[in-house]
């Protein structure tokens, strides 16, 4: 029977005329009877939304009652198969498939093998990832009814260089097919193959194609062979007819050639990404006259910005909704099973320290072993300290400060000893039930709470999954016994293909994927992301089907995507009363970004003027973005209150209130502090500390060795004494980008031991009784005296020069005083205190009776800058410092930190609560707190 298209125009969007058609076509009398009808569209949220649109128009029909409706079955293309033919439904799951393509790869000859991916140079090779590309590979290639022997075929017709490959592949496929056939299974493709695609449901009398612009061959013979009627309903107008087949697939060739339907004013330029999603914003506060949050949607070219977008938005107060939900694994239970497997895969300290710091299984060693709370913090604190590799070496057990650590590490690994080993996967799946079961036993949820709500059917979803691992048969090819972590990964891969929704009755914009867009029906439409390989999306690079091949077989191609996608845009645009398409010109790290053909695809004036404005035109920059919208912002910034009294300072802090007062306040007052678990070397910081402690010994060493004048004897003295250090806190077996910053460090004190020995025959001594010394002093302000206490890094003495106090820097060699201050207004103003405020707790222990001065001693990257630096300074500036210093001491005691100064150029930690990124930093500010604190925020 053949099939009817039927154009349903573009004056109204896609579905709401579906809904019109089948309105129109099913509806008699009091009945509105599509039960025997079965709706193809193309993606999930279209299935929920067109159920949404008949339920509303069924209320809208008979507002008081008297209609009975009887709604059609809708499916999206890929479930079409099953659900039209049951008899498709494979014996095999995904996951018994793939187990046995894994134990066929195991059987196959090592030749084989190499003629399809080569292994390591040690000769072992992870067959998983092997085994998976070619599941995939079979599922693509049978969706359009080709076999791994039909490529082989063809790639060989054309003397291609993966002909051989394409051999190998063909010979691998035949080997798991016949081990299926011996065990009496099947696969997907198996399936389809041998049940010949029949007989039909009988349920069914009429299929109705729905915007399902890309149709797979094996829907096609499906559709050929069920003997029902097909209806294709395409959201186009007559006039775009030709580009259209009679199942309502796109046509290439025509949409190759087809102008867009894109206005000129619709298309807003970025700077950058962010500002692209800034944009996003300006548009909504844009049409707030017009439009209400619900009846907005933001479309994504690229669905990684998601985050970026919704963070805007939620900043600014928008109410935010991602219909389509994230991967399963992204909830609690998938994250834990994630880092279980993580661990079981590396063994890593990282992945241990990421394991011990998830909230549900923190909760069960708290209350099955007792374990502290801040062992995630203890296990961060052993990293950074020592950056050690793998766990089973992470923690040594006679280090004192990390004993409990040890302790507790053990209680986590006997929670998890049951996963190691090889086992079947219904073994596997009963321990991975036992450790959720015994995780979350005591957890107690409330089905009408949001949260509890996400958890359930996030443990739904994973309980699915388990059961799935389990219903491997454990017979035959799928019999294979394998490993923990590669039995959690099966379940892992399985819950990502899972989208976890939150439900909210909110009105709230609604960010999808660009698939999603063209069946979208909101009145508004922002799109996001029109650059080539996003919109028009393009052909994932494969390592086997290779586009020359693609064309060869008939495959989709770039082309077919681009006609594709070029049907969906248009589709999206139509009958929208507002529609805004955003493209930015580079990414947040400055590399260009490719604006989307689609742009482009107008008359040559006006392509001619596209051009241009994207080259040099305005683009959009948060700077310009308009004040944020007016209902209650949904991110807080902590408000500054009066400090405990003030009693002690050290000298860090001057230069901490001096730079920014708002970020002293988060540091000293509220005692905030910053933890990274991603050091893979060691940071400026530890740096600093393993070159500290080597120049310590080198200051509390024998005369003999820190007076001498001989640098080979300092150089010799300072290499074993960084050795010991070295191999002291961070193993015998250090990470090599460890090895490497030692081997730097050890260059740096070579020069400095040339420095020094030319210090020492000047006749400066080193005086260890102050190296490394805590020093205090009383510093009196208005009456009131505060602690001044700090520690120096050391002190030498001069029979004729007097005292001189040393700090160490390993960084960026700066001159002391343009170190501690700068002109502002065309004077000198102090921004750091640390030097003079060390001169001072000197002078308090010393006395006056001797010149003191300070400096640096620079141990920089380049040897030839090393240098010992005194500061310039003279009484009166050693005066005017401590006036400053007076000064800041009022300002603290009065509670004066606000407002924020500006962003600092490196990442202190505090980018995101300071609001450093956000769009006119500054009004927001006072927005947000100034009503709290009386005080103005900065312009």
């Amino acid at each position: 029977m053949s099939p009817q298209i039927i154009m349903l125009g573009r004056r109204r969007p896609q579905l709401q005329a579906v809904t019109d058609w089948l309105e129109g076509r099913y509806l008699l009398g009091p009945v509105w009877d599509m039960s025997t009808v079965l709706v193809v569209v193309s993606g999930r949220r279209a299935v929920r939304r067109l159920g949404q649109l008949i339920a509303d128009r069924s209320a809208r029909l008979a507002p008081t009652g008297g209609l009975t409706v009887f709604p059609p079955r809708i499916v999206t293309v890929g479930a079409l198969p099953e659900t039209l033919c049951p008899a498709l439904a494979p014996a095999l799951s995904p996951m018994a498939a793939l187990i046995a393509m894994r134990a066929c790869l195991r059987d196959l000859p090592g030749e084989t093998l190499n003629r399809v991916s080569r292994a390591h140079p040690d000769g072992e090779r992870d067959l998983w990832p092997l085994a998976k590309r070619l599941c995939a590979l079979r599922s693509e290639l049978g969706a359009d009814l080709f076999s791994c022997e039909d490529v082989a075929r063809s790639s060989a017709a054309m003397a291609g260089p993966d002909a051989d490959r394409w051999a190998a592949l063909a010979e691998i496929e035949d080997a798991y097919e016949r081990a299926l056939r011996t065990a009496r299974m099947r696969d997907a493709e198996m399936a389809r193959r041998e049940a010949d695609l029949g007989p039909t449901d009988p349920v069914f009398q009429h299929v109705v194609l729905a915007g399902t612009a890309d149709l797979r061959p094996v829907h096609r013979k499906l559709l050929d062979r069920c003997c029902l009627p097909v209806t294709a309903l395409v959201a186009a107008d007559a006039d775009d007819a030709a580009g259209f087949d009679d199942l309502g697939c796109v046509v290439t060739e025509y949409w190759l050639k087809r102008r867009t339907d894109i206005a000129g004013d619709q298309i807003i330029y970025a700077e950058t990404e962010t500002d692209a999603a800034g944009a996003v914003l300006e548009r909504l506060q844009a049409w707030g006259g017009d439009l209400s949050a619900d009846q907005v949607t933001v479309g994504l070219g690229d669905e990684a910005g998601e985050p970026l977008v919704e963070r805007m938005l939620a900043f600014a107060g928008v109410p935010v909704r991602t219909p389509l939900g994230g991967p399963a694994t992204r909830s609690r239970p998938g994250a834990l099973l994630s880092g279980v497997a993580d661990w079981l895969h590396t063994g890593s300290a990282e992945a241990l320290a990421e394991l011990v710091r998830h909230p549900d299984l923190a909760r069960r060693l708290r209350r099955d072993h007792d374990a502290p709370g801040d062992l995630p913090d203890l296990m961060d604190r052993y990293r950074t300290r020592h950056l050690p590799g793998p766990a089973a070496t992470a923690v040594e057990p006679d280090a004192q400060r990390f004993r409990r650590l040890a302790s507790d590490l053990r209680r986590v690994r006997a929670l998890l000893h049951r996963l190691s080993g090889d086992a079947a996967p219904a073994t596997w799946a009963a321990r991975f039930q036992a450790l959720l079961a015994g995780i979350y036993r005591d957890v107690s949820l409330q089905p009408d709470r949001p949260d509890d709500a996400y958890l359930l059917r996030a443990l739904k979803v994973t309980g699915g999954a388990l059961d799935d691992l389990a219903s491997v048969p454990a017979t035959g090819p799928t019999g294979l016994r394998i490993g923990g972590a590669d039995a959690l990964q099966l379940v892992i891969d399985r819950m990502a293909v899972e989208a976890l929704t939150v439900e909210s009755a909110e009105a709230a914009v609604e960010i999808v994927g660009w698939l999603e867009v063209p069946a979208d029906d909101a009145n508004g439409l922002i799109l996001l992301g029109l650059h080539e390989g996003r919109i028009p999306s393009s052909m994932r690079r494969d390592p086997f089907l290779t586009e020359s091949l693609r064309s060869a077989l008939g495959l989709p191609d770039s082309d077919h995507r681009y006609a594709r996608d070029a049907h969906g845009l248009t589709s999206a645009l139509a009958g929208r009363t507002h529609a805004a398409l955003i493209c930015a010109r580079k990414t947040d790290q400055g590399d260009p970004l490719m604006p989307s053909r689609f742009l482009f695809a107008a008359s040559d004036e006006e392509t001619g003027v596209r051009v241009k404005r994207f080259v040099s035109g305005d683009a959009f920059r948060l700077a310009h973005a308009p004040p944020a919208s007016s209902g209650p912002r949904r991110l807080r910034m902590p408000t500054p209150e009066l400090a405990p009294p003030l009693t002690k300072l050290d000298p860090s802090s001057f230069r901490r209130y001096l730079n920014c007062r708002y970020r002293y306040y988060l540091r000293s007052v509220i005692g905030l502090t910053d933890a990274r678990d991603d050091w893979q070397e060691l940071s400026p910081a530890m740096f600093g500390d393993l070159a500290h402690a080597v120049l310590s010994d080198l200051a509390r060493s024998e005369p003999d060795v820190r007076e001498t004048t001989q640098a080979a004897s300092i150089r010799s003295f300072l290499r074993e004494r960084l050795a010991t250090h070295a191999a002291d806190q961070y193993g015998r077996r250090p990470m090599g980008s460890v090895r490497l910053q030692v081997a730097q460090l050890e260059r740096r004190l070579d020069a400095f031991a040339t420095k020094q020995a030319e210090r020492n025959a000047r006749g400066w001594r080193i005086l260890p009784e102050h190296t490394e010394a805590d020093l205090s002093a009383t510093l009196d302000v208005d009456g009131a005296p505060v602690t001044i206490a700090g520690r120096i890094d050391r002190l030498d003495h001069h029979p004729e020069l007097g005292y001189a106090v040393l700090d160490y820097k390993t960084g960026k060699a700066l001159e002391p005083d343009k170190a501690h201050r700068t002109k502002r207004d065309g004077a000198l103003a102090w921004t750091n205190l640390q030097l003079p405020i060390y001169r001072f707790l000197v002078q308090s222990t010393v006395g006056a009776a001797e010149p003191i001065g300070v400096g640096y001693v620079a141990l920089p990257d380049d040897p030839d800058a090393t240098a010992f630096t005194m500061a310039p300074w003279v009484d009166a500036d050693y005066a005017s410092a401590m006036e400053c210093a007076d000064d800041v001491v009022r300002r603290i005691r009065r509670g004066e930190f606000w407002p924020p100064s500006e962003p600092p150029s490196f990442d202190d930690g505090l980018q995101r609560l300071c609001w450093d990124r956000i769009p006119q930093r500054g009004a927001a500010i006072q927005e947000a707190i100034a009503p709290a604190t009386g005080q103005e925020a900065p312009a």
